[in-house]
């Protein structure tokens, strides 16, 4: 029996599929403690029109971290959203460029909607990866209307390494998922079976103990349970069931078990997950917990008012208004850069954007942005206070631009303009409009900052948009201003 772990995946429709360098370190080294078997690391999907993490597209060099940070024998997995894909080819490709990290990929399958499924897996297998069915909508296979032996007509089995059932609502019970197992190992009886449970009547446990009991092979889970609405079934109860099976605990699982306590409950600070009645009484009427969760989410509404706006007819999910964003690619590219430890700029990405968007200059907006990109390579300018400046350590191929209070040293240049600057990003707006540049790439303006400084920084976006000045932030914002993914475009 084996554990496959897929709480960065799951996660996603919180974090928005983003995660911190440390956050991202410290669940690699859980999963290490817990001598975890598989991991779904993120979704492999096209690109979207609002932004999305890099955990959403997972491209090569998300993908070699992972394989680097994990341990070997631990396999690593990604998803594609069957319905998402229009090419196949171009799918396959994109698989292809990731291959050396990953062992095998999970597509998600509405049975109802199968047209050239086999042709993908067929494409998948070829460039020598698993290839994993997770079968959607698995109350929909107790009935009539949808059975195990539609897949096995409309795929060839035997390249497909495991098939999972999936509670998409949460709705099933033990006796259900008995049936079901029972089913399924009649129509596959030679290919190995999984189980993916939510936990909207708080059964995630109990059934997949009824799962690993009527014969799967593989169980989802996710650290703290954590996921879509009500959530999946805890790795932690799945590692605990395991080893009161199989006798003494490790160390080293003892070790992984407290620190997936310890990152579980700051996630719990940022969001809420977990069995509700509101999820309850959706998975009894067969409600996606995608809605529920955009309801509650809202804030607005008591958990009645939420059960009352889907008795009688299934509300609409909550769609974002989107639009798609053509960057215009000029000699004359800067990117402003703000103290953010939520989505560091890394090496790579700076690469990225150095040789795709003649990108030559950082903006470095005030002394947290300085510290956190100063070893980055790039020509870059720190905007800094004068008194900041003076214990800011540049070298000779470095520029300071010091604004008020202005160093007493007269080290660094000071900056002429017609406009009363108070503040760096003041500062940039003005060299980027001086400099006649037409697009600005933005990073680590979240507008979560107070509101004093939000204001600030919104006024000056504002002004910048006046001089017909594209702004483009490459990191999730709550300002008037588009953001873009650029993992999304990533191979």
């Amino acid at each position: 029996m084996k554990v496959l772990d897929c709480t960065l995946r799951d996660a996603g429709y919180y974090s928005n599929w983003q995660y911190t360098d440390s956050e991202i370190k410290k669940y690699c080294e859980i999963i290490n403690d817990l001598n975890i078997d598989i991991v779904e690391i993120g979704y492999r999907n096209p690109p979207h029109d609002s932004y999305r993490g890099s955990l959403y597209y997972c491209p090569a060099i998300t993908l070699e971290r992972f394989h680097r940070m994990l341990n070997k024998n631990i396999e690593k997995f990604i998803m594609l959203d069957f319905k998402t894909i229009q090419d196949i080819e171009f799918t396959t490709s994109r698989l292809k460029s990731v291959r050396q990290y990953i062992s095998g990929v999970r597509i998600a399958v509405n049975a109802n909607k199968t047209d050239k499924l086999n042709e993908l897996i067929l494409s998948i297998k070829s460039i020598g990866l698993k290839v994993c069915i997770n079968l959607m909508y698995g109350h929909k296979y107790l009935n009539n209307e949808l059975s195990f032996k539609k897949i096995s007509n409309m795929t060839d089995i035997k390249n497909v390494d495991v098939i999972s059932i999936v509670d998409s609502y949460g709705c099933l019970i033990p006796d259900d998922i008995d049936i079901l197992v029972r089913k399924a190992l009649k129509v596959f009886p030679e290919t190995k079976l999984g189980f993916h449970g939510h936990n909207n009547l708080n059964l995630a446990l109990s059934n997949s103990i009824a799962a690993i009991k009527s014969g799967v092979d593989i169980v989802d889970s996710t650290l703290g349970g954590l996921g879509r609405g009500a959530g999946n079934l805890r790795t932690e109860d799945s590692i605990l069931a395991l080893n009161t099976y199989h006798g003494k605990m490790a160390e080293s699982t003892v070790k992984g078990l407290c620190s997936s306590h310890e990152m579980m409950s700051k996630f719990r600070e940022k969001y809420v997950w977990g069995p509700e009645v509101p999820y309850a009484v959706a998975a009894m009427k067969k409600i996606p917990q995608q809605v529920v969760m955009d309801l509650i989410n809202l804030k607005r509404l008591s958990y009645l008012e939420v059960i009352d706006s889907y008795k009688d007819n299934i509300p609409k999910k909550l769609e974002t208004k989107t639009k798609k964003i053509e960057i215009k690619n000029d000699s004359k590219s800067y990117i402003l850069v703000a103290g953010c430890t939520e989505a560091l700029l890394t090496q790579d990405i700076l690469d990225y954007l150095m040789k795709h968007y003649s990108l030559k200059k950082m903006l470095l907006c005030g002394k947290n942005a300085v510290e956190l990109y100063r070893d980055l390579k790039i020509k870059k300018i720190a905007i800094l206070p004068g008194k900041e400046a003076e214990l800011y350590d540049m070298d000779t191929k470095k520029e300071v631009i010091s604004l008020l209070p202005y160093s007493r040293k007269k080290k660094f240049q000071t900056y002429e303009t017609t406009r009363t600057l108070n503040n760096p990003l003041e500062v940039a707006v003005d060299y980027i409009s001086q400099n006649n540049v037409p697009t600005v790439f933005a990073y680590g303006f979240s507008g979560k900052d107070s509101i004093s400084l939000t204001n600030e920084s919104a006024l000056e976006f504002s002004w910048l948009k006046k001089q017909n000045v594209q702004i483009v932030s490459l990191t999730p914002t709550s300002y008037d201003i588009d953001s873009y993914s650029l993992y999304s475009e990533m191979v």
